[in-house]
């Protein structure tokens, strides 16, 4: 009886075998699939641990440099420097001494270059309507 309802059921194509053997691939490629999503997240997280490492050094040295700059802008000598260099100040008991040029500076004509030393209004006056006779 158990032969004849073997017979009755359809023949499967694979064996048990097959079967285990295709588990236990489809089992494998899905562990190393997973795998490799792992190191590739891993990789992803440790690049960004070193851009926020190196970030952060950046920002400890630029702290540092406010940090000297706060230093020496408390002093003394930054007051003077200051005073002295941006204001132009002295001391009570200094003179300010400013240099000659060399050639002096002449101050610029209105009618350079053309030898025309009348006002502007009476250049304009005989451009529109005739020189004026004196």
């Amino acid at each position: 009886m158990a032969r004849h309802i073997r017979q009755m059921l359809p023949s499967f194509p694979f064996t048990r075998l097959q079967i285990l053997k295709l588990a236990l691939l489809a089992l494998g490629l899905w562990t190393l699939g997973h795998y490799v999503l792992e190191v590739w997240e891993y990789m992803g997280v440790r690049a960004e641990e070193a851009f926020w490492q190196e970030a952060v050094a950046r920002e400890e040295a630029r702290q540092a440099a406010y940090q000297q700059r706060l230093e020496f802008v408390r002093t003394d000598a930054y007051i003077e420097e200051e005073a002295r260099a941006g204001l132009r100040w002295v001391r009570r008991d200094e003179h300010a001494v400013r240099p000659l040029l060399e050639e002096p500076v002449l101050p610029f004509s209105r009618a350079a270059g053309r030898g025309d030393e009348r006002p502007t209004w009476q250049q304009w006056w005989d451009r529109f309507f005739g020189p004026t006779t004196d």
